[in-house]
């Protein structure tokens, strides 16, 4: 078991180390959380079909999908991390698929600011550390779907 735990958080690290800059893990980010959807970044639906491309995770994707249309994302977070990188997360809670009265997952993202590329994700459910469950494109639809509105958009 304790091999197991090493071996996830070596995964954990790695996959937020991109070049030689090392992003924190978003639970260690205790300031810079904001509700406010016009700091959401302009992903579309291509930028989700190529990060379930590059998982191999149409299911999870196709899934996410109907969790983010019956309304089972909610307090969706964004945070900038900082000025001096191009990547910033995203979190929420999704609500479990069929046991609606059971506490929700807690799910983040991560993503490129300057080529909007889906760095990784991960979920509290049991797949979730695999990075491309579908509580993981459940919260990337949701924050699509805000972009195709124009809720990340100030108004001028």
């Amino acid at each position: 078991m304790e091999e197991r735990n090493d071996e996830i958080l070596q995964r954990r690290a790695s996959k937020l180390t991109v070049g030689h800059i090392k992003i924190p893990f978003p639970d260690d980010l205790e300031l810079g959380w904001m509700k406010d959807f016009t700091y959401l970044p302009d992903l579309t639906i291509g930028n989700l079909k190529d990060y379930a491309t590059r998982g191999h995770s149409q299911k999870a994707f196709d899934e996410g999908m109907n969790l983010q249309r019956a309304n089972h994302v909610h307090n969706v977070e964004v945070n900038n991390i900082s000025e001096c990188i191009n990547y910033c997360f995203m979190r929420g809670k999704v609500v479990p698929q069929t046991r609606v009265s059971e506490s929700p997952y807690d799910v983040w993202v991560c993503v490129s600011t300057s080529t909007l590329q889906v760095l990784t994700g991960e979920c509290k459910c049991v797949a979730g550390y695999g990075e491309t469950c579908k509580h993981v494109f459940a919260l990337l639809h949701f924050v699509e779907q805000q972009v195709s509105l124009g809720l990340n958009k100030t108004c001028t």
